[in-house]
């Protein structure tokens, strides 16, 4: 169920993103919007917002000819990398929120 799934993003540390059928996909906003790493697993990804943090610090970008070490490469990662990330994230999720009533910084706002 959608509860079910939202409550994985919550609770989950990683989440992975394959490259969609596009130049990127709804599950980095989810990953974002729950707080949970995004682990892109995409050539040629379009990162949102590209320029305006560095996504290298917020997610883990890996590129699809090393899919198969995608475990091995998060392992790599030290638990004061992992909680930097997080603290990222939250500083920047709400830049990717979309509100009813127009709120400085959120998604709309940083599109215009």
């Amino acid at each position: 169920s959608r509860g079910d799934y939202e409550r994985a993003l919550r609770e989950s540390v990683f989440c992975l993103c394959p490259r969609g059928s596009r130049g990127w996909s709804p599950r980095l906003m989810e990953a974002v919007w729950y707080g949970c790493i995004p682990v892109v697993l995409a050539d040629d990804y379009w990162m949102p917002q590209g320029c305006f943090w560095d996504w290298t610090a917020l997610a883990v970008l890996i590129p699809e000819s090393d899919a198969l070490k995608t475990k091995e490469r998060l392992m790599e990662l030290s638990l004061a990398d992992v909680r930097a990330r997080q603290r990222g994230l939250l500083q920047v999720r709400h830049h990717f929120m979309y509100h009813v009533n127009l709120q400085r910084g959120d998604a709309t706002d940083m599109a215009f």
